[in-house]
Parts: structure tokens; C-alpha cells; sequence
């Protein structure tokens, strides 16, 4: 049998319900990455607010980019003997991108937008 599953059938049901779980624990996920991460650093909880704040929600869009495809791959062409081989080789390159997102320093010009919206300017 060439695939685990037929796109007709189980397919469709387990992408739809493997994308609901990457988009509700997606967001939970990053932000406890970050916060651990900045926990293990010694960093203060401010700066792990303003990393949620200002870099969360381009890591999240990015999960979604890189998890969502890949399953969608994963659970309609790749047969049931290679998913976690491929599962896992596109886990150690996201979490190269999550290592170096969550290490990167916040750029001035988020902080500096902010400050003038605070202001109310």
C-alpha cells in the first residue's frame, strides 16, 4: 500500500482536527518556549512580556507556515513507515528557527513604535 491514508477518507478528518491542535496550542507552546528559555537566562519577566509582545506573533505565523504543510504532507503522501523520520527532521530545523527567534534580540524600531503609540501620538 502506498499511502497510510486516502485523501477521501481518515485523511481529511485527521489534517483538519491536527490542524486545530497546531492552532490552538501553537500560540501556548512559543510563549512557554520563550519564557523558559528566558527563565534559564536569567532575563527579567519584562523583557519576556515584550519578546510575547513584539516577536510571538511572528513565530506563531511562522509555526503555522512551516507545521500546517507539513502535516498536511505528512498525513495525505508520505507513507505511515516514514512520518516520523520527516516529522521529526522538520522539528530540529524549527527548533533551530525557535532557538534563534526567541535568542534574537527585539529590534529598536518595535520598541521605539510603541513608545509613540503609548504616548498617543
Amino acid at each position: 500500500r502506498r499511502f497510510g491514508r486516502s485523501l477521501h477518507g481518515e485523511a481529511v478528518v485527521s489534517t483538519q482536527s491536527t490542524g486545530a491542535v497546531i492552532a490552538m496550542f501553537s500560540p501556548l507552546t512559543s510563549a512557554g518556549y520563550i519564557a523558559v528559555n528566558n527563565l534559564f537566562q536569567g532575563k527579567p519577566v519584562s523583557e519576556t512580556l515584550q519578546k510575547w509582545r513584539y516577536d510571538l506573533p511572528t513565530i506563531v505565523l511562522n509555526g503555522y507556515k512551516v507545521w500546517l504543510p507539513t502535516h498536511f504532507f505528512l498525513l495525505t503522501v508520505v507513507p505511515l513507515r516514514h512520518r516520523m523520520f520527516i516529522s521529526n527532521f522538520v522539528g530540529v530545523l524549527w527548533t533551530g528557527y525557535l532557538t534563534y527567534a526567541a535568542n534574537k534580540a527585539i529590534s529598536p524600531e518595535n520598541l521605539d513604535k510603541q513608545a509613540t503609540q503609548d504616548e498617543g501620538y
